[in-house]
């Protein structure tokens, strides 16, 4: 088993094995910026961040060859996070959800809906506007669904 990274100076994602060996192990990508990754809870994929179409997006990727590239987003993605068959994601001042099924060794990516919008509850979700910058994790996700309806899932914002 290993972890995934994000190296300052590439702004790559890669993992370390934890089988004594302590070499960075890229995950292959296109020649562009890709950060916040996070595992699928099984840790055959991860879900990230990249902005080689020129805005952030968010894409699946298999863990650890980095074959399949599976686009999540369509028009801007950042902070992903991933619960059972569901991947979370802010896009502009809103939270979306977009499920995942695997398929055959392929994954098939539920189009995006909107959980709710930021500018509703009088609160930013988007980092940069509230910092400048990515850093850190602004919200997280209940592990539990408890077959509540999209507009009803449990959803903790962290104080900033």
């Amino acid at each position: 088993m290993g972890y995934v990274t994000t190296l300052i100076n590439n702004v790559d994602i890669g993992y370390l094995p934890l089988d004594g060996i302590e070499q960075f192990l890229p995950i292959p990508q296109p020649p562009a910026s890709e950060i916040m990754p996070v595992f699928s809870p099984d840790g055959k994929y991860f879900a990230y961040q990249s902005n080689d179409l020129g805005q952030w997006e968010i894409y699946v990727t298999s863990f650890p060859e980095g074959a399949g590239r599976w686009p999540v987003s369509d028009g801007g993605g950042i902070h992903p996070r991933w619960r059972g068959n569901e991947i979370f994601f802010v896009s502009g001042n809103a939270l979306m959800v977009s499920s995942v099924e695997e398929t055959n060794a392929s994954l098939r990516i539920g189009k995006p809906e909107q959980l709710f919008s930021g500018d509703d509850l009088g609160v930013a979700l988007d980092p940069v506007k509230i910092s400048g910058n990515f850093a850190g994790g602004l919200y997280d996700v209940s592990p539990m669904a408890n077959g509540l309806s999209s507009s009803e899932r449990c959803v903790r914002r962290y104080a900033r």
